[in-house]
């Protein structure tokens, strides 16, 4: 197969922040070999270790950072993309559509011991293959990157069905969820989703809040602002990015931003700007350490 993905090692020293993000069309998933890591996306955080994992959709950006101590933190970072999913399908198994049951952008999934073990040892031997390919490598890496999906989805799947009621309508949510995920940015009623599905608005809205915790409302809002997250993050104008978004108002906009991020959206900008340019001092300090000892060494 061409290669669809990328994975690689990541650290967190002490209690260093690391910014991730998935780009178009890029499923994301995250390992880590210890405990004490907070992870936030939007006005969402939530605490995970070695038997979870983190997955997230395409367009979205993850904060991560660790708690004090001695050790540093190791992660597996991998990117998929969508077509890699789609070729690593078959029929009975739709890899595509099953990460694309992440209702938020991102999702904490507990995986178990045995597991996420399992999950994290083919991480490994996916990047040995990467690096020394042998005879029939690509066979192998096709049957790793199978195997260690299947078994994630197969995790988030377990995960989802034990926090679920035992009588849902999920596939009637799972289509409405598809369509919000189409037309967030479009003026949306209760009565439109009643016209798409055939079935009652009032019974949508129960069983939405019911299954998930939020109203449609809260559900569209927080698309809206991830969307505008991410127009925000590629350098649009916080003044124009609310009509591309879905709000009503300029002022609406702002309102609803400070609300569930906690900062405007200038504010917004001002701390991605900044992160950017510390993560760029960092990057160029570690490329400067190599010659400086080297340097040294030759002093010496």
């Amino acid at each position: 197969m061409e290669k669809g993905y990328h994975i690689n090692r990541l650290f967190l020293r002490g209690e260093e922040i690391r910014t991730l993000t998935t780009g178009k069309g890029e499923y994301g998933l995250l390992l880590c070999s210890g405990d004490g890591c907070r992870a936030e996306w939007m006005d969402q955080c939530d605490s995970w270790g070695r038997e979870d994992f983190l997955l997230m959709q395409p367009n979205c950006n993850v904060r991560l950072q660790s708690k004090k101590q001695e050790k540093p933190l190791q992660f597996v970072w991998m990117r998929v993309d969508a077509d890699a999913l789609r070729e690593l399908s078959d029929e009975k198994t739709d890899l595509l559509a099953g990460f694309e049951f992440l209702p938020f952008g991102c999702a904490v999934i507990p995986a178990g011991a045995q597991t996420a073990m399992m999950v994290y040892n083919l991480c490994n031997r996916l990047m040995s293959e990467a690096q020394n390919p042998g005879y029939g490598g690509g066979i192998i890496e096709r049957g790793i990157l199978q195997t260690l999906l299947i078994l994630v989805l197969r995790a988030g799947i377990q995960a989802d069905l034990g926090r679920a009621p035992k009588k849902r309508v999920r596939f009637m949510l799972d289509d409405v969820f598809v369509y919000l995920n189409k037309h967030f940015t479009e003026k949306l009623t209760l009565k439109d989703l009643e016209n798409v599905f055939y079935v009652s608005h009032e019974h949508i809205a129960r069983e939405f809040k019911r299954q998930t915790g939020q109203t449609i409302h809260q559900h569209i809002l927080t698309m809206r602002i991830e969307r505008a997250c991410e127009l925000l993050r590629k350098g649009q104008c916080a003044a124009k990015v609310w009509e591309q978004c879905g709000f009503e108002s300029s002022s609406y906009f702002f309102q609803a931003f400070h609300r569930c991020c906690g900062i405007t959206p200038m504010e917004y900008v001002a701390k991605i700007k900044n992160e950017q340019r510390l993560e760029q001092e960092r990057r160029a300090q570690a490329e400067r350490l190599p010659l400086d000892e080297e340097s040294g060494h030759n002093e010496q």
